[in-house]
């Protein structure tokens, strides 16, 4: 199995002999495994997910497994039945570092795609309780439970679909759903969007922890949102505008980069103060924009999405769009479904996540 490599934001892959086994952080793990330790220390050489927050503390711990249909499962009450699966091996987010909790469920689901696992499971003890809420958010499921430590196994099954945002996510459902083109301007863009960072950006301004960047739930304010009322589980194409610094004509450089679902829309003037407080923890608009929305007399939309993944081939810019009599988008604006599953298709988004 290749683990994905993230060059943005602050999951980095590391090895085992690079991480401080003695950092207190690891303390809980130890706690609840009396040989973690000697584990950890055999493991020396292989990878895993770290997330550290900006004075250099470790946040965030992901271990991610491959095992085959050789597998035993008999210490299980129920065992699982053979066929190869993406098994957590350890995952622990410290209470500091709990936003990320989201981007840790990103990694695990695009290592699983990616490496064409069908299934993914974790074993865990009763008492994280958190991270038990986390995972049944997710659409994993207590199947059974380990015999030795009375650990609960959680399975999730990535061919079962339910259509429910997050316990649904990342398949994709298109059933009976309008496609949408939303324009972002490049000041925005990857700051909201980092996993379609464009190669003529520089990483390093993106290596951070932007609590907005790593959720999944992110919010798109603006004045553009009028003309189409979306409905929740509509699919939005993201489309990075042209840089005005480049002298390159928008009709190349402007192109679709992401891809999300709405799961909510309205007026910014219609929310209470603290319901719009908490969307506005899901933007990157600077401070004066800020305080424009909150103007109970301002003319701003929100629309709330569900960040589904970056559009793996570049090659729906204005261009193709044009091709098919479709125009720059000025503000939120429709496409014919043909057009969007084309979209899908020519940018070679992951078809086996995709539900017709």
């Amino acid at each position: 199995m290749k683990l994905i490599n993230y060059e943005i934001l602050s999951i980095r892959k590391k090895k085992f002999k690079d991480c401080n086994i003695e950092n207190e952080f690891f303390n809980s793990l130890k706690d609840d495994y009396p040989k973690f330790k000697q584990w950890f220390l055999k493991k020396a050489e292989n990878e895993v997910y770290t997330h550290y927050d900006s004075e250099g503390n470790i946040q965030g711990f992901l271990y991610l497994k491959e095992e085959d249909e050789t597998e035993c499962y008999n210490d299980m009450e129920h065992p699982l039945p053979p066929m190869r699966r993406l098994k957590i091996g350890t995952f622990k987010i410290s209470e500091n570092g709990y936003y990320m909790g989201e981007r840790f469920f990103k990694v695990i689901f695009e290592n699983a795609i990616r490496n064409n696992f069908n299934e993914i499971y974790v074993t865990i003890f009763s008492h994280h309780d958190q991270l038990i809420l986390y995972l049944e958010r997710f659409g994993f499921k207590q199947t059974t439970k380990l015999l030795s430590t009375g650990e609960l196994v959680f399975v999730r099954n990535l061919q079962n679909f339910e259509d429910n945002f997050y316990q649904g996510y990342p398949i994709l459902n298109t059933i009976e759903k309008n496609f949408f083109l939303l324009p972002i301007r490049p000041e925005y863009h990857t700051k909201l969007l980092p996993d379609a960072i464009l190669k003529t950006e520089d990483n390093k301004n993106y290596i951070d922890n932007n609590k907005a960047g790593n959720t999944l739930k992110k919010v798109y304010f603006g004045k553009n949102l009028w003309k189409h009322k979306p409905n929740n589980g509509d699919i939005v194409f993201f489309y990075r505008t042209k840089d005005h610094s480049n002298a390159s004509p928008a009709h190349y450089q402007s192109v679709l980069t992401s891809i999300g679902v709405v799961s909510n829309y309205g007026m910014a003037s219609g929310l209470s103060l603290s319901d719009l407080d908490k969307l506005l923890t899901k933007c990157v608009l600077e401070t004066s924009e800020i305080s424009q929305i909150k103007n109970p007399n301002n003319k701003y939309r929100f629309l709330e999405f569900t960040y589904f993944g970056k559009l793996d081939y570049r090659a729906i810019n204005l261009a193709y769009l044009r091709e098919h009599d479709i125009e720059a988008p000025r503000g939120l604006a429709i496409i014919p479904n043909q057009i969007g599953y084309s979209i899908l298709k020519e940018s070679r988004y992951s078809e086996g996540i995709v539900i017709k």
